[in-house]
């Protein structure tokens, strides 16, 4: 193989490597439900078509609670996602509620879309 066609190769090789890895989602892709579990019990996010969101948490004891809002997506690199209101989920249990919340995402072709809460000690919900 000439040098040429390796340094080809390679280009489209690290191209395909970065649209996989750090592409950003668009909004039919945040459209789902998703989970993330805690030592506490665990919340589930449902994302709907229209922009609203419901969020719901279900401890261990029993007690559960639900919370509706709208979300919007900034598709710019690094993409985030807003939810207005947002339960603070800590790994200690829930902490009420905040105006709103803009938390990471990340769009990976094999594993699908994460959203990232990470500064909370915990995986981060995951598309079901």
């Amino acid at each position: 193989m000439s040098v040429a066609k390796w340094v080809a190769a390679s280009l489209i090789a690290g191209c395909f490597c970065v649209w996989v890895f750090l592409r950003s989602p668009i909004n039919s892709q945040m459209v789902g439900q998703y989970r993330s579990e805690f030592p506490w019990g665990e919340a589930m996010l449902s994302l709907n078509p229209d922009h609203s969101f419901k969020e719901a948490i279900l401890t261990r004891t029993g007690e559960s609670r639900e919370l509706t809002g709208k979300w919007t997506l900034d598709s710019s690199w690094p993409a985030r996602v807003s939810l207005t209101p947002y339960w603070d989920l800590t790994q200690e249990g829930p902490k009420g509620t905040s105006s709103s919340s803009y938390l990471s995402v990340e769009s990976r072709w094999i594993w699908g879309v994460h959203i990232d809460l990470a500064s909370y000690g915990t995986e981060g919900f995951r598309k079901q």
